[in-house]
């Protein structure tokens, strides 16, 4: 099914096809929150915020604009982004890249060190750009 007859049907109010939408687009939103440095629970909540504006503005999208695909991330994107801008935030960088904890697939103690220490830095560079900063750079690593 083409995503844009998707787009026109939910505008119209069809759950299924919402529905294909949500399961087509939710890794790719849960993993761009996830590398602005949102947490799981908060990356949860932005992403179904994400999809039910989808839901209710279906009628105002426009294909000549943007793909239905940017048009969801830039929901996505500008959530987050207001988000990141409260005052108190505390950001929490997930960690995906966390070695399996397996004894097969398990670093040796001084390399799993080294990977420690390379995301920890990694996540205080994140952490001092500014979000929307953030947001270009994770939105070009997937």
């Amino acid at each position: 099914m083409d995503i844009d007859t998707d787009i026109n049907k939910i505008a119209a109010g069809d759950h299924v096809a919402f529905g294909r939408i949500v399961e087509a687009h939710q890794g790719r939103i849960f993993g761009y929150l996830g590398r602005m440095g949102l947490d799981s629970a908060t990356a949860e909540d932005i992403a179904q915020e994400t999809f039910l504006r989808l839901w209710r503005n279906a009628k105002q999208f426009d294909a000549k604009l943007a793909s239905p695909a940017t048009w969801i991330l830039t929901i996505a994107r500008n959530l987050a982004l207001t988000h990141l801008a409260r005052p108190a935030r505390r950001v929490e960088i997930t960690n995906d890249a966390e070695p399996p904890d397996t004894a097969c697939d398990r670093l040796q103690p001084d390399e799993a060190l080294h990977a420690k220490q390379q995301r920890a830095r990694l996540h205080a560079a994140l952490e001092r750009l500014a979000p929307a900063d953030r947001s270009l750079l994770v939105a070009s690593y997937r």
